[in-house]
């Protein structure tokens, strides 16, 4: 029988929670590390606030260079979800 779990983390500035059903505690930890991961992974790709972002390097070129989205898709790409 599976029963829910909820895990706190802060991301993106605000607090955020994975809400999840699992048959245990270490499966539903294990599935929560892995989205909190994946967070993790886009917001510093994404983040504003973050120098070494995509968004900030389109942000920058603002009204000084072409600035391609496909900088951003190619940024977020991921094998592993290549197959969704």
């Amino acid at each position: 029988m599976l029963a829910p779990y909820i895990f706190g983390f802060q991301a993106m500035a605000s607090h955020c929670e994975v809400r999840l059903h699992a048959p245990d505690n270490v499966t539903a930890q294990a599935w929560a590390d892995a989205a909190i991961a994946e967070v993790g992974r886009i917001e510093a790709k994404c983040s504003r606030y973050r120098d070494d972002s995509v968004t900030t390097a389109i942000n920058r070129a603002a009204g000084q260079s072409p600035a391609w989205i496909a900088a951003m898709n190619e940024a977020l790409k991921d094998p592993k979800y290549s197959k969704l």
